[in-house]
């Protein structure tokens, strides 16, 4: 079966899904990739339709699946894919976040740099952990040279949570990319993030 990913973090609102999709765009230039919608919102499978409509659409295949069937059903959906990323739900269906984070071989975790998401990344990760998946996470919505980043960096560190080199900035360019073929900002931030998952998994066998 393909390396899952899972994007994941217990609250909502975090930059989840336009990590999830930079995330499968990403990948999907070495390889064939599934990117599931988990969350009931659909906004993965939506930005995917709109993207298809402009006459771009995404590299990635994404298949919408908000049920408890996943564990059951993620071979069918994701056969013959290289990879396959999780867009997990919001923390509205615990149960369903469990599951997402439970299919995946490594969790990825979005926070924007404020206490409100920040103070969700612990559970999240405690999830991760009891269900045997590493887990790592990543800021998102950030603004360049505000105390705002520094301190989340040292409150995820002082949690014993890694977090990756790669950040998502608050850009108008990310902002405006919802529905469109994934180019600029995002694009880079896709492939920083894919670059460092991929080292940390081949280092650690």
């Amino acid at each position: 079966m393909a390396f899952v990913i899972s994007v994941a973090l217990l609250k909502g609102g975090v930059g989840k899904t336009t990590t999830a999709v930079s995330l499968a765009e990403a990948a999907s230039y070495g390889g064939t990739v599934t990117l599931i919608d988990a969350d009931p919102q659909a906004s993965a499978y939506r930005w995917s339709t709109l993207a298809a409509q402009s006459g771009r659409p995404l590299r990635s295949t994404v298949v919408p699946e908000a049920s408890a069937d996943l564990v059951r059903r993620i071979g069918q959906l994701t056969r013959g894919a290289d990879l396959v990323v999780v867009d997990a739900p919001p923390p509205g269906d615990l149960k369903l976040g469990r599951i997402a984070i439970g299919v995946a071989d490594y969790v990825v975790i979005p926070t924007p740099p404020e206490m409100a998401a920040l103070d969700r990344v612990p559970a999240t990760v405690d999830i991760a952990r009891e269900l045997g998946k590493p887990a790592r996470a990543v800021l998102t919505m950030v603004r360049a040279g505000l105390a705002e980043r520094e301190g989340a960096l040292a409150a995820l560190r002082s949690w014993d949570v890694p977090v990756f080199a790669a950040e998502l900035p608050l850009a108008v360019a990310v902002q405006r990319a919802y529905g469109h073929f994934v180019t600029g900002v995002l694009a880079g931030y896709g492939f920083d993030l894919l670059a460092e998952i991929l080292k940390e998994v081949q280092a650690n066998g």
